[in-house]
């Protein structure tokens, strides 16, 4: 299920990659999947555990936009997409991303 969230979330033309991590924060699964966008996941998760103050974090860069949110039972959406994205749009398959995982997560033992 996961992976065709992600793979939804990934066939927008703004959503460069996105990721998955579990309660530990290993990436469960990425679009793309390779090491580098692993890493680069797990990294930019880290700003949202940091913090127990907030569900959601958006940042802006220069070169792109990392939205994270977390999910249901500790686990994490992570979103890197372009400076140029419709923040809006980007926020609503966010949200319905979310909702599904979180339902998901919700009904399973993982």
């Amino acid at each position: 299920m996961e992976e065709f969230v992600i793979s939804d979330l990934v066939g927008f033309d703004f959503v460069h990659s996105a990721a998955i991590l579990d309660q530990q924060g290993f990436v469960m699964t990425s679009s793309p999947d390779d090491n580098k966008t692993k890493q680069k996941m797990s990294k930019l998760a880290e700003i949202l555990y940091a913090s127990n103050e907030f569900d959601k974090t958006s940042i802006v860069t220069e070169n792109r936009i990392i939205m994270i949110q977390s999910l249901v039972r500790n686990f994490t959406l992570v979103i890197e997409c372009s400076t140029n994205s419709n923040l809006g749009r980007i926020r609503a398959e966010i949200s319905n991303a979310a909702s599904r995982l979180d339902t998901y997560f919700s009904s399973t033992l993982r």
